[in-house]
């Protein structure tokens, strides 16, 4: 039986990512059940970083970084400063109270937050757009997955 899709995909894989791609979602709409919340939380995003990773190619350190930095960190840059730009103008100045009024939190706290990719605000950092954090956390799990066995035979 070939489990395998034209573009030589592991279905079963493939399928999985789907349903966990939907539990993020379901997760997110804030369902007022908090034990299927929970049940979603505690596995989801792992089982999806574990398909991911389980899926590598073998391909050299310096083309599994151009090829990441392509479909994750250029993709995560780009929509980091579109809801940057759009929360300057409309988030920061409806909701003034919740940011000190100086230039520190308005421009280099989100900046900051590019690099960090943490979800939620800190004292150093705001992230404007909260989802974001995945594609920079894959893309650093895939960075050290790539160097702890690029000396190992798979």
């Amino acid at each position: 039986i070939d489990i395998t899709t034209e573009q030589n995909h592991i279905a079963w894989i493939d399928n999985a990512k789907l349903i966990t791609i939907l539990l993020v979602i379901l997760g997110h709409l804030f369902l007022k059940n908090d034990h299927i919340t929970t049940f979603i939380y505690s596995f989801h995003m792992p089982l999806f970083f574990f398909l991911s990773g389980f899926v590598m190619k073998k391909r050299t350190i310096k083309n599994e970084l151009k090829k990441d930095f392509r479909t994750l960190i250029i993709p995560y840059i780009f929509f980091y400063f579109v809801t940057y730009i759009w929360w300057v103008f409309t988030t920061y100045p409806s909701h003034p109270e919740l940011f000190q009024q100086n230039i520190v939190d308005k421009y280099m706290k989100p900046f900051i937050g590019l690099f960090i990719g943490y979800s939620s605000s800190s004292k150093v950092s705001i992230m404007p757009n909260a989802p974001l954090w995945f594609l920079l956390t894959l893309f650093w799990c895939r960075v050290i997955v790539k160097l702890n066995i690029s000396d190992k035979k798979i």
